[in-house]
């Protein structure tokens, strides 16, 4: 099995590699997709990281590279695992190929899905939500998706963000926590 990893604004970042490097076990293959071709940029914080990544690729950019990736290299059995933007892109994928029964994905805090409300996963989908987001109800949204095939809605008690060490809202506790969850689903 490969697990297909979809980082957020930061990209591949050396937290991101260590991190899922514990899901090594579960996995054959662990490969990271990110918006910025595997070149690490150090942005000064949060504001700057999406600025750049709204500048250059955009979600529905993300969403194009993750779609060729896959066109690209057809696997047989993988997981699914996305942060943030990743995961909005991951779901947006999600109705978009013939995918194999044991195809899956794990999505944290992907607060863009609000705009793909229309989409119907093809696939087992694992999204875990914030607490709570500033720009949208979370429960609303929840409530929506949670009415579709093959989707499971989870609300956590962390802020977006919270298992990226870049990020304001990490929380070392609620990382440790859903990576230990991954490890053992």
């Amino acid at each position: 099995m490969r697990l297909i990893v979809v980082a957020d604004i930061y990209g591949k970042t050396k937290f991101l590699e260590e991190s899922t490097s514990c899901l090594s076990s579960k996995y054959e293959v662990i490969e990271i997709i990110d918006p910025y071709d595997s070149n690490e940029i150090h942005f000064k914080n949060e504001e700057e990281a999406y600025g750049y990544f709204q500048k250059h690729i955009g979600l529905s950019g993300y969403i194009k590279k993750l779609h060729q990736f896959l066109k690209d290299k057809p696997f047989q059995e993988y997981h699914f695992l996305g942060f943030s933007i990743g995961a909005s892109a991951v779901w947006a994928i999600s109705q978009m190929f013939d995918f194999n029964q044991s195809t899956k994905g794990i999505c944290f805090y992907g607060s863009q899905i609000r705009y793909y409300l229309e989409v119907h996963p093809t696939i087992e989908i694992d999204l875990y939500f914030p607490k709570s987001e500033p720009h949208f109800s979370v429960d609303a949204v929840i409530n929506i998706l949670s009415k579709k095939a093959k989707v499971n809605c989870f609300k956590t008690n962390y802020l977006h963000g919270f298992m990226n060490k870049k990020s304001k809202n990490y929380n070392e506790d609620g990382c440790s926590k859903y990576f230990e969850i991954l490890e053992n689903a």
